[in-house]
């Protein structure tokens, strides 16, 4: 299982676990939530980003974009974006990837090994443009 692990720099402690399955320890958050991410990104309001590849081994579950929250709430899953608008791909994308966060807050996405690139916006009422 693929996880995310922020460690206090002055004490080398463990202090949040984020994704995978539940390790029994009070502060791992976003249990289930992504497996096999790539590039966990923190966004300018403090929430994190990673790019989930979780889609390899079950025909239900698709590649997105999944920004969970940090702070007083953390691992709330806060916006998801599924990658299943391109038929062609079934919304699979089994490896790399990256999200880079724009100056207008939208999120630049590349969908890793399978060749596409686009802008989505945040929010309750996300629109997804791609780039050509």
């Amino acid at each position: 299982m693929a996880r995310i692990v922020k460690i206090k720099k002055s004490s080398k402690k463990v202090v949040a676990i984020y994704g995978g399955k539940n390790s029994g320890l009070p502060y791992h958050y976003a249990q289930g939530m992504f497996r096999f991410q790539h590039d966990a990104l923190r966004l300018k309001d403090g929430s994190f980003a990673v790019l989930n590849n979780d889609s390899v081994a079950d025909p239900e579950v698709v590649s997105s974009v999944v920004i969970f929250s940090e702070g007083k709430t953390p691992g709330k899953k806060v916006f998801d974006f599924p990658f299943n608008y391109d038929g062609s791909t079934n919304g699979k994308s089994m490896k790399l990837g990256s999200i880079n966060e724009l100056p207008n807050g939208h999120l630049l996405v590349n969908m890793g090994a399978i060749n596409r690139i686009f802008e989505v916006t945040r929010g309750q009422k996300s629109s997804m443009g791609c780039l050509g």
